[in-house]
């Protein structure tokens, strides 16, 4: 098939073949990476609340609904990135020494990129 298919190629490794498992399981895979980003983008979404008048009751009730739902995006999306963290180092743990430095200068060409010559 292609050069990823060598003779020495662990038997594991085969080409699935099937159209319809690859689709499937790339859609799966998009979905499942995307997911804990909208959670954090359905969470950051708020309603502003306007009133002629408040009584103190209403503002220090809508005041403790802010600060918890601030401390719950906050918490979640450490979450979030901590989880990253532990995937990518559980990724590059499994690196052997040439493979981790092509990751990582890829890596940091990536994010140069991105950082610095995209805005």
């Amino acid at each position: 098939t292609g050069s990823t298919m060598i003779v020495k190629s662990d038997p594991m490794c085969e080409d699935p073949g099937n159209l319809i498992w690859i689709v499937l399981a790339s859609t799966l895979g998009t979905f499942i990476a995307v997911l804990p980003v909208l959670l954090s983008t359905a969470l950051a979404k708020r309603r502003v609340f306007v009133a002629e008048e408040w009584t103190d009751a209403q503002r220090r009730y809508h005041i403790r609904k802010w600060n918890c739902l601030s401390k719950v995006i906050w918490l979640y999306d450490i979450a979030l990135m901590s989880a990253c963290i532990f995937f990518t180092s559980s990724f590059l743990a499994n690196l052997n020494q040439v493979d981790y430095w092509k990751w990582t200068t890829s890596f940091v060409t990536i994010v140069f990129r991105w950082a610095l010559l995209m805005p």
